[in-house]
């Protein structure tokens, strides 16, 4: 074996580890993310969940998140999106997903529900 093909040989070693590497830091990376993740609240059967949280990367608005448990799985919805014209139902992660993780720290539940009580006419709170 010439020198050359000596050095290209430890050459193609090296990519080899160095994508190993590579691969291990993704993983080390997404794993320090997920242990980042705020929890998600426990919705009860019945309740429903309110979250506050900021978002926008230059001028911070308060958001409001509301959470329901449909078909027994525990689904989040943003209120009044700028620009999201529907309603979509997301998974907790999804949601962090969605509204970024330098707003998660701002994550906060304000209200936890019962089931819906209506209100008699002409009363007032």
């Amino acid at each position: 074996m010439s020198h050359a093909e000596a050095l290209r040989r430890s050459a193609e070693t090296m990519r080899q580890y160095a994508d190993r590497m590579e691969r291990r830091a993704d993983e080390a990376e997404a794993a320090e993310r997920i242990a980042r993740r705020p929890a998600e609240p426990t919705i009860r059967p019945g309740h429903t969940e309110v979250l506050v949280f900021k978002s926008g990367n230059v001028e911070q608005a308060n958001r409001v998140a509301v959470g329901e448990l449909v078909d027994g799985a525990q689904r989040w919805a943003i209120i009044a999106w700028i620009g999201c014209a529907a309603t979509i139902l997301l998974t907790w992660v999804e949601f962090l997903n969605t509204i970024g993780e330098s707003n998660w720290e701002s994550l906060r539940v304000v209200v936890e529900t019962g089931p819906p009580q209506r209100l008699d006419q002409g009363e007032t709170k």
